[in-house]
């Protein structure tokens, strides 16, 4: 089952770069992106493999987000999704 979203930027530093670390939450390795200053939404989309526990119809994932400017701020959000 394919999954996506976006990533909303807010910061006061307009001409920042940032990193952008992604865990899906699904034990498949975390995707990072470099972001340009001018970027204010970043959409990336996924797709989970299988089921966990199989036979359920719906399962449940926690996404980690870890969003890092260039002069060293960071920010993290949780979010959990239920794939059907």
């Amino acid at each position: 089952m394919a999954s996506g979203g976006s990533v909303t930027i807010t910061d006061p530093g307009i001409t920042d770069t940032f990193v952008l670390t992604l865990d899906w939450g699904d034990g498949s390795s975390p995707v990072t992106r470099n972001v340009a200053a001018n970027a204010r939404v970043v959409t990336l989309t996924h797709q989970y493999l299988d089921d966990n526990p199989t036979g359920t119809d719906g399962d449940v994932y926690t996404i980690d987000v870890t969003l890092t400017d260039d002069d060293g701020g960071a920010s993290t959000a949780t979010k959990n999704i239920t794939v059907w």
